[in-house]
């Protein structure tokens, strides 16, 4: 039982630890303790909050077409009112915001103390033997060259979708699940991304683009800057983590814990797949960053839902049948 307790609260130690040592981690790598906090607030609760209230909606439709509002109407029994619902939805975000803004912070941390581009190179060669002789940024430019217009912007939007997804679902199983499934989603995703950190110390690679002589991206002049011992004036969305990849890794915990939700099970399952090549197209990840982001994902889930996740959950998803059915 011990032990188990130990692997379900990993992602609360892991906040409260990685919050108490943010300031000495930040004094000890000389960065600057600014943040932007207009971009962090603009995009996580501006741009972010409303994309993910269109796509629970769209996974209520899918669910349940007949009732579309329901879910607000009627939240869970857990919460009978869509106050209570609307308090849990700010409460589960709050903490998965706050977990993420740590997660921005010591991925430059570590940037400052381990990244010199060294390990980009490595991947890129073990990419050439997965990919028989040729690497993501070969068949990017490959597919730019010969596929439609337009396909590198549609490969953006697919990509940039990744990250209200989770909030999504965030809110979607508030509803209709209460608020300790949903506190669940946030800590799985939270200790994937502190696993994801873990590794990024080991291997700290961010992705095919960099060593992209023509590829623009915003990222290249910060990691230029911390591979000459500089330092950026403020902490912005920086986020370098290549290896394992979290835009695989996030949106197959959330198809984990939307496995009941048939409809919406498949649409996620759909974004994934064209996300797999979005990834190649944008040179964001290489091959073996999206295989270690389903390693960590399936690792994560096994740290919340230990020992036996699948009992737990077979008798979870029985009540809830007999409770709501679809």
């Amino acid at each position: 039982m011990k032990l188990q307790r130990v692997f379900n609260s990993f992602h609360w130690f892991g906040t409260v630890t990685l919050a108490v040592l943010l300031v000495p981690s930040f004094r000890y790598v000389h960065l600057p303790l600014q943040f932007d906090w207009p971009l962090y607030l603009e995009s996580f609760w501006g741009f972010n909050l409303v994309c993910a209230c269109g796509l629970a909606y769209l996974f209520q439709v899918l669910e349940s077409p007949k009732t579309a509002f329901d879910w607000i109407l009627k939240p869970s029994t857990s919460q009978k009112l869509p106050s209570e619902a609307l308090f849990s939805i700010t409460i589960v975000s709050l903490y998965f915001f706050i977990g993420f803004v740590l997660v921005l912070c010591y991925n430059d941390v570590i940037a400052s103390l381990r990244f010199d581009g060294s390990q980009d190179f490595a991947l890129n060669k073990t990419d050439s033997y997965l990919l028989f002789g040729t690497t993501v940024t070969a068949i990017a430019h490959w597919i730019l060259k010969n596929g439609p217009h337009g396909v590198r912007s549609i490969s953006g939007f697919i990509y940039l979708v990744t990250s209200p997804v989770v909030s999504a679902g965030i809110i979607f199983l508030t509803f209709r699940e209460g608020r300790s499934v949903a506190i669940r989603l946030a800590g799985c995703m939270l200790t994937a991304y502190y696993l994801s950190l873990m590794v990024f110390y080991l291997f700290p690679t961010t992705g095919p683009y960099y060593l992209c002589p023509i590829h623009a991206t915003g990222m290249t002049p910060v990691l230029d800057l911390f591979r000459s011992h500089g330092r950026p004036q403020m902490i912005k969305l920086d986020y370098f983590i290549g290896f394992p990849s979290m835009h695989v890794g996030a949106p197959a915990i959330l198809l984990w814990y939307m496995r009941r939700y048939s409809r919406s099970a498949i649409f996620l399952t759909s974004l994934l797949a064209l996300l797999l090549p979005s990834i190649v197209i944008l040179e964001e990840h290489y091959i073996l960053d999206i295989i270690g982001g389903w390693c960590v994902a399936l690792v994560a889930i096994a740290f919340v839902e230990w020992p036996s996740p699948l009992r737990d959950v077979l008798s979870r998803d029985l009540i809830l049948s007999a409770k709501h059915p679809i």
